[in-house]
């Protein structure tokens, strides 16, 4: 059955906020507003259709999640600031009939949303409260004598030699099992070496992460969350965001997170309960959104934060490969970064000249490696040709094809 609840191409929005303040910076942004299509010459009018994909062709992308008695996703695709279109598929809560919308709160998976960790050492960097290059037992002296010499950065960019907690933790551990920060110095300590001397390979360790939560905490006070706050979420409108949220508790307009059984779906509602659990996201579309234009907005300065970070990243990770919580290249096109952690939930593609920008969130983990890049390059006008033959997974081609067919 095919879900009714979808909302139709959007081709004016809502101006940005008059005011943005980012960390402890507050600027003036000026109105932008949408010129309609109306105005614009015939030529303009005739070039931007040959750019915009019919709606049954992004439907059939997310065929999958079109229905009553599946989870669902909610899309957001903007040029430049203006959101050209937005849909919703689905449920948010397949039991109790509740249809998806771009307002509809959901988990981003475990460390798919790391940006935000790196942006708020990014934001403290800024204020000279701590320096990249800083020893992390500076400022986290539990941390074993063993890694005096990794450093900040090396934590953002994996290679700080860092086991990960949950690997050396033993047999029987899982992604969901509860694990303190004590616990997590105690596991350290005993296993008293680094996998390689620090800054010198890169290695995913879900301990790096761990503790760049446990330094903004250290250094502001307070809880990542209440940083993030009062120094991103706050000043660009995003009021639905929250970090480290209870995922399994009830609240208004949440969609919790479901799983495939071998005859239809579960809520999953064991979450990571583990010290890097606790910079996990929830958002909703509508606040991505907001985020995707305070990274085009060059006064909020968020994207020069993100340049900032990028010294001592391995090479593979500046070229076609993750960093901070951004993945470059992707199997449809190469010219698209990705904002998703090692897994493959993609909630926000963003072309390399940076139209489109693809925001997506679902409530369900499969395929989300496919939904971004393949609805970006619908409005980039990737050649479906080329694009395929850079495609390594069948799902991948299966879907860009069913889309270019209607």
């Amino acid at each position: 059955m095919r879900s009714t609840a979808r909302h139709n191409v959007i081709s004016l929005e809502s101006p940005i906020p008059l005011s943005t303040s980012i960390g402890h910076c507050c600027v003036a942004v000026g109105r932008v507003f949408t010129v309609a299509a109306a105005l614009l010459g015939p030529l303009a009018r005739t070039a931007l259709a040959q750019q915009t994909p019919t709606i049954a062709q992004v439907d059939a992308i997310f065929a999958q999640y079109d229905s009553s008695t599946t989870p669902g996703c909610a899309v957001a695709v903007m040029r430049g600031n203006n959101v050209v279109l937005q849909r919703t598929y689905g449920m948010a809560h397949i039991g109790f009939s509740v249809p998806m919308s771009t307002a509809t709160t959901m988990w981003v998976p475990y460390s798919e949303a790391r940006v935000f960790t790196a942006l708020a050492v990014a934001m403290l960097a800024g204020d000279t409260r701590l320096s990249l290059d800083d020893s992390v037992r500076r400022h986290i002296p539990e941390l074993p004598a063993y890694a005096a010499n990794v450093t900040i950065r090396q934590l953002l960019h994996h290679t700080s030699g860092l086991a990960d907690y949950g690997t050396i933790s033993g047999p029987g551990w899982q992604i969901s099992d509860r694990m303190s920060g004590d616990e997590m110095f105690r596991l350290l300590t005993r296993w008293g070496q680094l996998v390689f001397p620090s800054g010198k390979q890169k290695m995913y360790s879900n301990t790096d992460y761990a503790l760049l939560k446990i330094l903004v905490e250290r250094i502001t006070g307070g809880t990542l969350h209440a940083y993030l706050s009062g120094t991103l979420f706050q000043p660009l409108g995003m009021t639905s965001t929250r970090v480290g949220a209870d995922q399994g508790a009830v609240a208004p307009d949440h969609a919790l997170f479901y799983e495939a059984t071998s005859d239809g779906f579960r809520s999953l509602l064991r979450y990571r309960e583990s010290p890097v659990g606790g910079i996990a996201v929830t958002t909703s579309v509508d606040d991505l959104v907001r985020f995707a234009r305070g990274l085009r907005d060059s006064t909020t300065g968020l994207q020069a934060m993100l340049e900032q970070l990028k010294p001592g990243a391995f090479p593979d990770s500046l070229d076609d490969g993750y960093a901070f919580g951004l993945f470059r290249g992707s199997e449809v096109n190469p010219d698209l970064i990705m904002y998703r952690g090692v897994g493959e939930y993609n909630w926000l593609t963003v072309s390399a000249d940076g139209s489109p920008s693809v925001i997506v969130l679902c409530n369900a983990y499969k395929d989300m490696f496919l939904f971004g890049p393949a609805t970006a390059s619908l409005y980039s006008g990737a050649k479906d040709r080329a694009a395929l033959q850079r495609a390594r997974r069948q799902t991948v081609s299966d879907a860009i094809d069913r889309s270019r067919t209607l």
